[in-house]
C-alpha cells in the first residue's frame, strides 16, 4: 500500500477524480495509477493491480460530471439511431454522434462544439440482427421493452442517472425522475447503496474471469464509466462479479452494473493532449469488434488550442541509480485537446539534473525523482521517475 501511494504522488493532483485511493479492495491491490483530464468535467484513469492470486490486472475508468452544461452522456449505436436494428464499431458509432449531435439542420442538434471523447461498449445483444437484450433508450426514444426485466442504467428527464434491477426499478424511477432520456441494459448488478451485492453472483459466467464493462453511478451523481482488460494473461487476467463491484466502488460508486464483455469489450477516448479518439484498451478478440449499444461521454467546450499544461511521460518509470531517462512532453489546451508547448519552458528534477530537452539523469540517490515542466514560474506538468535499487 506504501508503495501504491508514492506512485500516486506527483502524478497530478490527487482528489479531483472518483478514484478513492484509501479504498481497500478485497479482491485487488493496485501498484499503477495514471489520471489525465480528457475534457472539461470529464476524467480518466489507469490502473494496473494484483489480484490476490497475483495475476496482473489492468482497467481504465472514466468520470464524467453530468451536472455541467458542458458534459453529456449518452446511448450511441450504428449510424446513431435506433430505429433499425444492427451492429458496428464503438469508434464508428462515436463518430456517427458527432456528425448528427454537431450539425445544425439535424433535429438532434445539440452544439457545434459536440465531441464525443469517451465511449464503452454497451448491452449484450442478438449477434446476428444487432438488437440489444436490455434496455435501450436513445435520445427519449425507447427501442425495446423498459428494461426487460434486467439490470439498467438510464438518465431520466430531470437529468439523475441511476442503476437499477428489473422493471420495477424502472417503474420507480420513471415516477420520479420523468422518462429515460439514454439507457442501456446490462446483467448484474453490482453495487447497490454503496454495497458490493454479488457475493450470490453465480453461474461460471459470474465467477470465471473475463474481458469486462461496467457503468455507475457516484453519490455526487457523476457516472463512471469502466473497462477491465481481460482473456490475455499475463497482461490482465480479466476479473468476475466480486472483483468488478470492488473496481467500482473504488471508483467512488454508490451503485454500478455489469454490461457486454469478452470480446465486445471495448474502451475508446481522446487521449489528453489528443484530437483523435483512440482505442485505448486491449479487445481480447485482437481488434475492435462490431457491437450493438454503446455508452459514450460527450463534450461541447469550445476547442482551443492555446497552452495550458503538458502531459509528462518518462521513458522507464523505474530505473537503477545512476539512470538516464528520457521524458516527452504533450502541450494540452483548456479544452482537453493538443496545443503547442510555448518557448521558455523551463525543466526542474529531484534526485538528479534535467536537461533543456527532457533528458534526466539521476544523482545515484534512490527514491522518487520528480520532473516539472515550468512555464512562468508554474508547474505545468510533472512526472514521477522511481529511482530503486533491486532486491527482488
Amino acid at each position: 500500500a506504501g508503495l501504491c501511494l508514492v506512485m500516486l504522488i506527483g502524478i497530478f493532483p490527487i482528489g479531483s477524480i472518483a478514484y478513492n485511493q484509501n479504498f481497500v479492495s478485497q479482491t485487488h491491490d493496485v501498484f499503477k495509477h495514471t489520471e489525465s483530464t480528457i475534457a472539461p468535467g470529464v476524467e480518466q484513469y489507469t490502473n494496473y493491480a494484483y489480484a490476490k492470486d497475483s495475476k496482473q490486472m489492468v482497467y481504465y475508468v472514466a468520470t464524467a460530471d453530468i451536472s455541467r452544461d458542458d458534459v453529456i452522456v449518452q446511448t450511441a449505436y450504428k449510424d446513431a439511431q435506433c430505429t433499425d436494428f444492427g451492429m458496428d464499431t464503438l469508434t464508428n458509432q462515436m463518430a456517427a454522434a458527432n456528425a448528427k449531435y454537431s450539425d445544425k439542420n439535424n433535429d438532434a442538434f445539440i452544439s457545434k462544439h459536440y465531441q464525443a471523447v469517451v465511449g464503452t461498449n454497451g448491452d449484450f445483444y442478438n449477434m446476428t440482427t444487432g438488437q440489444p437484450t436490455g434496455a435501450f433508450v436513445m435520445d427519449g426514444v425507447m427501442s425495446s421493452n423498459k428494461a426487460n426485466n434486467r439490470p439498467w442504467f438510464a438518465i431520466f428527464a430531470d437529468g439523475t442517472a441511476l442503476c437499477g434491477a428489473n422493471n420495477a426499478d424502472w417503474d420507480a424511477a420513471v415516477a420520479a425522475h420523468g422518462a429515460a432520456q439514454q439507457a442501456v441494459g446490462g446483467s448484474e448488478v453490482l453495487v447497490k447503496n454503496g454495497k458490493d451485492i454479488t457475493v450470490n453472483a453465480s453461474g461460471s459466467y459470474n465467477t470465471d474471469r473475463h474481458s469486462r464493462t461496467m457503468v455507475g453511478v457516484t453519490a455526487e451523481g457523476k457516472v463512471v464509466m469502466a473497462v477491465l482488460d481481460g482473456r490475455q494473461e499475463p497482461f490482465s487476467c480479466g476479473g468476475n462479479m466480486h472483483e468488478l463491484a470492488q473496481i467500482m466502488l473504488e471508483a467512488g460508486c454508490i451503485s454500478a452494473i455489469n454490461l457486454d464483455g469478452g470480446g465486445s469489450t471495448t474502451f475508446a477516448a481522446r487521449p489528453e493532449g489528443r484530437n483523435a479518439v483512440e482505442v485505448i484498451n486491449r479487445p481480447s478478440d485482437g481488434s475492435e469488434r462490431s457491437i450493438s449499444t454503446g455508452l459514450i461521454i460527450a463534450s461541447t467546450a469550445v476547442p482551443s488550442n492555446v497552452f495550458d499544461h503538458a502531459t509528462l511521460t518518462a521513458q522507464n518509470e523505474y530505473v537503477t541509480p545512476g539512470s538516464t531517462v528520457n521524458v516527452t512532453a504533450t502541450g494540452v489546451s483548456p479544452a482537453g485537446t493538443a496545443a503547442q508547448i510555448p518557448e521558455g519552458i523551463t525543466y526542474e528534477a529531484t534526485l538528479g539534473t534535467v536537461t533543456a530537452d527532457g533528458v534526466f539523469t539521476s544523482n545515484g540517490e534512490a527514491g522518487d525523482a520528480v520532473v516539472s515542466m515550468i512555464y512562468e514560474g508554474k508547474v505545468v506538468g510533472e512526472t514521477t521517475i522511481h529511482v530503486v535499487i533491486p532486491e527482488k
